[in-house]
């Protein structure tokens, strides 16, 4: 839960317009971040852009770092463009392959969809960055480069993810079947709400 807090008050502290998620032992690409930006600042329906996520291992060896692999990880092929709320999120929903996690996003929409989110009061870490997935879609449109690398993963090396407790456990011991009624109850609310602006902007 702190985690989450966490987000939230360091997107209300950023005075920059675009917001990116880093982990501490991942890269980022500044040349493909710059890519990123340069088409949010052309399309102003886009909430979010992203691009290639490549992944290396490093392995230490005799005091030098060498690399042992190296692989694309995430290669989106459809965007996530249409016109509608709902459609977007309908969309995602059925090709999640690429998550938008690490895109570039504009600030105040990734803000709004954390607000929401906390105040939904989930506390699956990975119900998380669904949420923020199809409620971003909600507010606007995604785009993915498809030669624009902009973020390298390390693998094999994430703590986070060795401490999360499987689908199942998660499932018996935590109230995840609430949360995920939680869920689908505040990404309606939003798409709800969505209609009504647009309904009262385009009577």
């Amino acid at each position: 839960k702190d985690f989450f807090f966490k987000i939230k008050t360091m997107l209300e502290k950023a005075k920059t317009p675009y917001v990116m998620f880093c982990d501490n032992d991942d890269f980022m690409n500044p040349a493909g971040i710059e890519q990123s930006i340069e088409f949010l600042n052309k399309n102003r329906d886009y909430v979010s852009c992203g691009g290639l996520i490549l992944g290396v291992t490093p392995h230490l060896k005799n005091k030098n770092t060498e690399i042992l692999s190296q692989k694309i990880l995430y290669n989106q092929n459809i965007n996530i463009d249409q016109n509608s709320s709902s459609a977007r999120v309908l969309n995602y929903l059925e090709n999640y392959r690429m998550p938008c996690w690490y895109n570039v996003y504009r600030r105040q929409a990734l803000l709004d969809a954390v607000h929401i989110f906390i105040e939904s009061g989930i506390q699956d870490f990975l119900l998380m960055e669904l949420f923020l997935a199809l409620s971003t879609s909600v507010i606007g449109k995604h785009y993915f480069l498809k030669n624009n690398v902009q973020y390298v993963r390390q693998t094999n090396s994430s703590q986070t993810n060795a401490s999360i407790k499987s689908f199942f456990s998660r499932l018996l011991d935590t109230n995840l079947g609430q949360e995920i009624g939680w869920f689908m109850e505040s990404l309606k609310q939003q798409l709800s709400n969505e209609r009504k602006k647009q309904k009262d902007h385009f009577p």
